[in-house]
């Protein structure tokens, strides 16, 4: 993957208690692609491992079949974003990377 994003920013975490409302966690930031044909999302990791008062959440970074052409490079500015109505009152969120690529054959 190196080569295809360049380091996530402006990452922030809030949550809505809201009176009227179930009170809702929301996460975002920004990933700046230099490859075409890639597409970030959050995803809640299941299991929980790093104990109470931390969400961790997991990065997938997802290539199409025309990404990963090293001849173009490009500049495109994704937000990735999660949200989720839970009561739990977490301090700190982690985000770890699951970067999925797919195989070419070639012959």
């Amino acid at each position: 993957m190196d080569g295809v994003y360049e380091p996530s920013r402006r990452w922030y975490a809030w949550h809505d208690w809201m009176p009227g409302s179930e009170p809702t966690l929301f996460v975002t930031g920004e990933l700046t692609f230099v490859s075409p044909g890639y597409r970030a999302r959050l995803e809640k990791l299941d299991p929980q491992d790093e104990g109470e008062g931390t969400l961790v959440l997991d990065l997938y970074i997802e290539a199409s079949e025309s990404s990963g052409d090293e001849d173009i490079i490009t500049e495109e500015v994704q937000e990735v974003r999660y949200e989720e109505q839970t009561n739990t009152p977490y301090q700190d969120i982690m985000i770890v990377s699951r970067t999925r690529v797919p195989v070419q054959r070639t012959s």
